[in-house]
């Protein structure tokens, strides 16, 4: 398998790893709501990193991009074929291509910039500037303020 570095992708293909690596088991919906979550930290004006790899790409952020993360080898192929990331690129194409006012107005995750699988409870997710959203498949989405 040959490995790359994550820096080389464009947007969209990181996107759509992304969106396949945090939430392929989920479902459309959930793969969905998952790319939502990554365009609404980018929409909020360098909060969560500078530009869309720099939202992606910050370090402990989206677990599948951890290189302890049994994902990690995957969504690092130099080359990712098959159905599901075909689905994750198109989601990835369709978020990408939306206004951000577009994307509010169709967001299923009402504003998340959080999520967690509904079978765990991480530490922010009870913090008082944390309010839940909206329970999508196996995950539980959370917006800050």
């Amino acid at each position: 398998m040959v490995m790359l570095s994550l820096q080389e992708l464009g947007d969209a293909e990181l996107l759509a790893r992304c969106i396949y690596g945090e939430a392929r088991g989920e479902g459309l919906n959930g793969m969905i709501a998952v790319g939502h979550v990554v365009m609404n930290r980018y929409d909020a004006g360098g909060r969560y990193g500078v530009g869309l790899k720099g939202v992606i790409l910050k370090p402990r952020q989206f677990s599948c991009f951890n290189s302890d993360d049994p994902n990690f080898k995957q969504i690092t192929q130099r080359e990712m074929v098959g159905d599901l990331i075909s689905v994750c690129r198109s989601v990835a194409d369709l978020l990408l291509e939306m206004t951000p006012g577009a994307r509010r107005k169709e967001d299923p995750t009402h504003g998340a910039t959080h999520y967690h699988a509904a079978s765990i409870r991480p530490y922010w997710a009870g913090s008082s500037n944390m309010t839940f959203c909206v329970k999508i498949g196996n995950h539980l989405f959370w917006k800050e303020g």
